[in-house]
């Protein structure tokens, strides 16, 4: 393996909330911009308005930057991400977990107020996901029972189909990331096989299929960040985007995961440029370039927010807090209980079977 399976958890949980939480500046900036920039790729080009701003040298604790609205916001993806981790390591099985939707969900600020035929505001599979990113790693090695609670939670939160299987195929992402050998072209193609013989939905497919395998044509051929944003963006009058917001969210963070793998900040950072539902789409991407690259291929000075100061607001944890949470659940996984992660007990030794032997 390029890394140990601990680091690659702590990865996706700290990948994740960094990419969130920079997607929530974007967004804010964004939202300041008149007219708002980014969200047209076509009016940009029109006006010649592109973003010059430099985001590079962003970090996790950026005041000027962080979104006011979310200090206020008593619920997000994340904090259930964190509610399911905690559950999680302390009942040490997905039996106990409470699956039922959020009483805040409700009434979240910045939600659309449509409705589904349950009389609830609809939920996104794009932002499901990210809440799920603790069931998917406990679960990675039970992709069977991985999918029985999906559907469990698909019941409970009367969530559309289509939605639900929008977090099967991060699943199934993430699982070919952490498994291995997985390479950034034979990815999209795998998962294109696995939706198949799986017998999913024909609709389904004919949506998700096509979708990845555009995003598999753009990466063959090099095609620009622009172009692969025009595609999926969702942001367009219906009649210009054939894509769900649920897929070109999903598609532009494989796309922009993919053509960078190896280089998470690049990857974040594109994911960014991207302007369509940006806290989503860079923390789809965060994920699954923190399971690729692992803890150690996040930039050195995100990873090391620790003060309460340094609080991830979309997480309502810091980021020392995470790499705890995803150290306990490694080790839950693993069949280890009752260990104290802020302890430095329980770190684990890696070598080949039969190497490591008692003193």
């Amino acid at each position: 393996m390029r890394y140990s399976l601990l680091s690659c958890f702590q990865g996706v949980l700290l990948g994740a909330a960094l990419g969130e939480e920079f997607g929530a500046c974007r967004q804010a900036w964004q939202s300041q911009k008149t007219p708002p920039l980014l969200n047209d790729w076509a009016t940009d080009v029109q006006t010649n308005q592109t973003d010059q701003s430099d985001w590079s040298g962003w970090q996790p604790v950026d005041e000027n930057r962080i979104l006011t609205q979310t200090r206020q916001a008593p619920f997000t993806w994340g904090k259930v991400a964190v509610r399911w981790a905690e559950a999680l390591v302390q009942y040490g099985n997905w039996r106990e977990l409470e699956l039922d939707p959020p009483t805040e969900l409700a009434g979240s600020p910045g939600r659309e107020q449509e409705t589904t035929t349950g009389g609830d505001q609809p939920v996104s599979g794009a932002e499901l996901a990210i809440a799920a990113l603790p069931i998917v790693l406990f679960l990675h090695d039970n992709p069977l029972r991985l999918q029985q609670v999906l559907s469990q939670i698909a019941r409970q939160w009367r969530i559309d189909p289509t939605e639900i299987e929008a977090v099967w195929i991060v699943s199934q992402a993430l699982i070919s990331i952490l498994k291995e050998p997985m390479t950034p072209f034979n990815l999209l193609p795998k998962l294109v096989d696995q939706i198949r013989q799986h017998g999913k939905p024909q609709d389904f497919q004919s949506g998700f299929v096509s979708a990845l395998e555009q995003v598999q044509t753009f990466l063959q051929s090099g095609a620009s960040l622009r172009t692969a944003t025009l595609q999926f963006q969702t942001a367009r009058p219906a009649s210009a985007s054939v894509y769900s917001t649920t897929t070109g969210a999903l598609c532009l963070a494989l796309y922009c995961f993919l053509s960078t793998p190896d280089d998470f900040r690049l990857a974040l950072l594109r994911a960014g440029r991207t302007g369509v539902s940006p806290q989503i789409v860079c923390g789809l991407t965060g994920a699954l370039a923190g399971a690729y690259s692992s803890i150690a291929g996040l930039p050195l000075v995100w990873r090391l927010v620790k003060t309460e100061a340094s609080t991830m607001l979309n997480w309502g944890v810091t980021g020392d807090q995470i790499k705890q949470l995803a150290t306990q659940l490694f080790w839950v996984w693993s069949g280890v209980y009752g260990l104290d992660a802020s302890s430095g007990a329980g770190i684990p030794a890696i070598a080949a079977p039969g190497v490591i032997r008692l003193r």
